[in-house]
């Protein structure tokens, strides 16, 4: 016996096959009609269902991305409007040129100029003097000789950089990452090599030099460690400068005179 293998086989099985092929009575033609619709329907309904299902899960899909991307570009957007809105800014700005502007003409040297921009002030000495780093004087060379040989000619500039004061926090945690490097440029180190890399990641651990009620204020100038300034006169009279900072502001650290310090080495 031959067993049928395709939708029309089983449907002859059923019932029975004329010559013509036809189902032989009405009721087995019903039945084949019926067994037929139920197998192509249940295959095309589950291709109707399938593709329903994964064109859901596509927009779902779609629908979190783009709710994702709102989210954190509202979130940018909110961050960048507190801190760096044009309100924001020109009230910092008008806030220093009408409070702290005022303060440190007063306490300009005379000879010296001060210039704005921004948040920062640069204080200039409008004469030039020379800096130069001592390790590089030759043993029995003159140190004027010296000076013009190694050093650099500059205009001496402090530059006081306005910033939100820091946490307290914040400012122990900023001074407990320089610390290692601090203690080589005080103590110095086991080698060449170890104090070098201290001194160069001494400067790029800056710390803010002096605070107010509202700002930390980070302090550079172009001698640092270990150059100096050359003639000593004017060595004098920029640590004189900076000693009239330290009476207009409060100083994180007292001055301690190590090599550390915010101040001139003469």
């Amino acid at each position: 016996m031959d067993i049928p293998t395709s939708g029309s086989g089983i449907l002859k099985s059923i019932g029975g096959v004329q010559r013509s092929g036809r189902l032989t009575n009405p009721w087995t033609r019903a039945a084949g009609a019926c067994f037929s619709t139920c197998l192509v329907g249940c295959f095309d309904s589950r291709h109707r269902v399938n593709s329903t299902v994964m064109r859901l899960l596509l927009i779902r899909r779609e629908l979190f991305i783009y709710l994702l991307l709102v989210s954190f570009l509202s979130a940018c957007s909110t961050a960048v409007t507190t801190r760096q809105s044009p309100e924001y800014a020109t009230a910092s700005a008008e806030d220093l040129k009408l409070d702290i502007e005022p303060k440190l003409q007063s306490i300009l040297p005379k000879g010296w100029s001060l210039k704005r921009m921004g948040n920062t002030f640069e204080l200039t000495r409008s004469q030039k003097l020379w800096v130069y780093n001592p390790m590089q004087r030759p043993v029995r060379e003159k140190l004027e000789d010296t000076v013009r040989n190694a050093g650099t000619e500059v205009y001496f500039t402090l530059t006081l950089r306005f910033e939100p004061l820091l946490k307290k926090e914040e400012y122990e945690t900023f001074k407990r990452q320089r610390a290692a490097f601090e203690k080589i440029v005080n103590e110095g180190a086991r080698s060449i090599d170890e104090w070098s890399r201290g001194v160069t990641e001494f400067h790029k651990h800056k710390l803010p030099v002096y605070f107010t009620d509202r700002y930390s204020i980070y302090a550079d100038k172009p001698d640092g460690f270990p150059q100096k300034v050359y003639p000593e006169a004017a060595a004098v009279e920029c640590n004189q400068a900076i000693a009239a900072l330290d009476k207009l502001f409060n100083r994180y650290e007292p001055v301690s005179r190590k090599n550390s310090d915010f101040q001139l080495r003469t």
